[in-house]
């Protein structure tokens, strides 16, 4: 900056001094020209005037004298012609220049030479003059003052160059070094400028303060956002391992279920079984009404083991419904755990978006600011870059919740299920308790009054058929429930894979945040 300002300086005040020279050159050559024209055209009319009143008297010798003492006086040519008589009178080398009377006073130039013809009317005659002057001597005296102006010239330059260095390239240099601080990523941005000057480098500084004031403010919003996020994504990575734990728990809850639906079936297959022997006997007792007797204490016998198993099977099933409460209040607690990290990452995704958003205010800034911000601008489109990465990743984080509140809402409606199929296997069994009330109370009857043995009997197949028909829709309850337990327990256990993925998206989500704050804790704010 400082070399072209000293060599624009220089080459202004050089073709200044030429311009200068040239006009007066050019005024001094014509100036000459009209001097020595005025000057001969004196000194033929004076001549002309002598040798006119010399010829009239026929004076002859006398014009020759006058003629060669004024030409070897004033170092000029000259000659006196007549119409009639050529070649008078000559004096001084005329050369090869051939005279013409013209009826007027004439000028003719002839190389370096000026020839004045002065006309006498009133002899018919004509006087010339040749004069030569040498303009070299006006370029020699030119050139002389320009070698003297151009050195004056330069000095006058070097002076003026270091003045314009110092209230011009000082401050200058001084916006430079500010914006090269913050191009390598170590600028202090509470430093400014302050100058007071009110020209173009005033301006220019004020403009660089202005900037920096901006600067400052935007990475201090940066800051506060980066703070944020980072805060979220801590209390995210709490809330996800929180959710973790309690799917761990929900997924054993489940498989105590599935493992108390399982052996559920298979009582309920013995059962079946018994029943199946139930009805064998009832068959025999239309059969034979001697074995009724006997075959009443075994109905007996196998009603009060079935009342047992019953009340067995309905604590059982009574236990499973409590569990399935349970498993409903956790996946509901679940559920509501959901729905705040969503509306957590829907805040990181805001901030992702406003970050991404000051990103690129912060990389139009550093354009404004051309050249100098580009540093800036680097670190800007890393913080957009950073950015986007958090947004994706809340975007990932979102769609993984609602994947988990899909499933949820899923073991919910299948968990309802479960509970109205066990209210069902309830009252099932308790009808079936009932029946084997019945059961017992027409045995006694049977051993009481033994010629209703074949009505008993018939009554006694009809309910054996109807405890039959109620077992079976109890194993199919029961089967169903057991496949319910399964879908369930698979669900969680996808569940607490998703809360995993979850936790390690957040953990990198936090590391994103950590390097944001660490690239933007290289600038003093």
């Amino acid at each position: 900056m400082r070399l072209k300002i000293s060599l624009a300086t220089i080459c202004g005040m050089f073709l200044t001094l030429l311009v200068l020279h040239g006009i007066r050159l050019f005024e001094g050559a014509t100036n000459l020209r009209e001097r020595t024209i005025t000057e001969g055209m004196s000194q033929a009319l004076l001549l002309g005037d002598i040798a006119e009143g010399l010829y009239n008297v026929e004076a002859y010798d006398e014009i020759q004298i006058r003629l060669e003492t004024t030409a070897e006086r004033l170092n000029i040519a000259v000659a006196f012609d007549s119409e009639f008589e050529p070649g008078i009178a000559l004096a001084g080398d005329w050369g090869s220049f051939e005279r013409t009377i013209v009826p007027q006073d004439t000028v003719y130039y002839h190389g370096e030479e000026v020839i004045l013809q002065h006309y006498l009317p009133e002899s018919g005659t004509a006087l010339w003059v040749k004069l030569r002057r040498d303009f070299r001597s006006i370029w020699l005296t030119e050139l002389k003052f320009m070698g003297y102006g151009a050195l004056a010239t330069l000095i006058v330059a070097i002076i003026l160059s270091l003045f314009l260095n110092l209230i011009a390239v000082k401050p200058i240099m001084q916006v430079i070094r500010r914006l090269r601080e913050i191009a390598k990523g170590e600028g202090d941005l509470t430093q400014r400028l302050n100058m007071d000057s009110r020209d173009e480098i005033g301006l220019l500084a004020k403009t660089f303060d202005e900037f920096m004031t901006h600067l400052q403010a935007l990475v201090q919003e940066v800051v506060s956002v980066s703070e944020t996020i980072t805060q979220n994504m801590v209390d995210l990575s709490q809330t996800s391992s929180q959710l973790s734990e309690e799917s761990q728990e929900v997924t054993q809850v489940v498989q105590s279920i599935s493992a108390g639906a399982e052996q559920q079936s298979r009582r309920v297959e013995h059962m079946l079984q018994d029943s199946g022997h139930l009805s064998g006997f009832s068959d025999q007792v239309n059969r034979s009404a001697q074995e009724a007797q006997r075959v009443s204490v075994t109905v007996t016998q196998s009603a009060s083991s079935g009342s047992t198993a019953i009340q067995t099977l309905a604590q059982k099933i009574a236990d499973m419904s409590q569990v399935s409460h349970q498993a409903v209040h956790t996946v509901k607690a679940l559920s509501e755990k959901s729905r705040r990290i969503q509306s957590i990452v829907r805040v990181i995704d805001d901030i992702s978006r406003q970050v991404n958003l000051l990103a690129l205010n912060a990389a139009i800034e550093a354009a404004h600011a051309g050249e100098q911000g580009r540093g800036f601008a680097v670190v800007a489109e890393e913080i957009r870059r950073l950015a986007s990465q958090t947004e994706h990743a809340t975007q990932d984080i979102a769609r993984y919740i609602e994947e988990i509140e899909k499933i949820s809402a899923e073991t919910v409606q299948q968990t309802d299920v479960v509970t109205a199929k066990v209210s069902e296997g309830k009252k099932a069994i308790e009808e079936t308790t009932v029946i084997f009330q019945t059961i017992a109370s027409e045995t006694d009857q049977s051993a009481q009054v033994i010629h209703h043995i074949s009505e008993l009997a018939a009554q006694q197949k009809e309910m054996v058929q109807t405890f039959v028909k109620t077992l079976e829709n109890v194993a199919q309850s029961a089967e169903t429930n057991l496949n319910l337990s399964q879908h369930v327990s698979t669900a969680t256990q996808h569940q607490t894979t998703s809360m995993t993925d979850i936790r390690i998206r957040v953990q990198n989500t936090v590391a994103c945040a950590q390097k944001l704050a660490a690239l933007i804790d290289k600038f003093k704010v």
